[in-house]
Parts: C-alpha cells; sequence; structure tokens
C-alpha cells in the first residue's frame, strides 16, 4: 500500500508544502474535504501490538500519509483495527464486517 499511496496522493495533486523558512516546510492538504475509512487487519491480538509496537501501524499511516493528504480532522477515529483476524471465530469476523457495514451506512447518509 505503500507505494500506492507514493504514487496516487502526490505533491501538487494531493498537498503542497509552504515553507516556513528557508529549509522547513509544512503539508497542505487539498483532499481536506473527502471522507476517508480504513481498516487494518491484524494476525497479532491488540496487546503485543498497543503495548510492545505503539500502534505503530495506524500511527505510520495516520500521522504519515493521511494527515499529509486529508488534513488532521477525525483521520483516527476513521481508521480502525481489527485483531487476530486468521484465529478468530466466523462470529466474530462476522461482527468485524457489521462494523463496517454500520461505518458505510452512516457515511452514505451524510
Amino acid at each position: 500500500m505503500e507505494t500506492f499511496f507514493d504514487e496516487v496522493f502526490t505533491p501538487g495533486f494531493a498537498y503542497e508544502f509552504v515553507n516556513i523558512t528557508k529549509t522547513y516546510a509544512y503539508p497542505r492538504a487539498f483532499l481536506k474535504k473527502k471522507k476517508i475509512r480504513c481498516y487494518l487487519t491484524h494476525g497479532a491480538p491488540a496487546l503485543p501490538v498497543k503495548t510492545m509496537y505503539l500502534n505503530s501501524v495506524k500511527l505510520r499511516l495516520v500521522l504519515g500519509v493521511f494527515t499529509f493528504v486529508f488534513g488532521w480532522g477525525g483521520n483516527w477515529n476513521n481508521t480502525k483495527q481489527f485483531w487476530s483476524v486468521p484465529f478468530v471465530s466466523d462470529n466474530k469476523r462476522k461482527k468485524y464486517l457489521r462494523v463496517v457495514e454500520k461505518d458505510v451506512i452512516r457515511d452514505c447518509k451524510k
């Protein structure tokens, strides 16, 4: 996915750098008004990912990609994670899918 983001969300299309000084700049997002929703699936349980790894997968995606392209608002809450996906029961997977379904319905009503 990282290559996809690098190739699609390019400077000039998705964001631009605004100079603060001669050598420092910050990204100005062009897609702020777009809705985003992202689901991360993990093979690992939540506890080690959130504690030992400090939730770095979600952190890197939200701070390193989404804030550049979509700005700072709402990206953390619109990125959900599903844990131990290969090892959970079918009922749990169905529960995960219901979460996605509810989000899509809610987003379509807005």
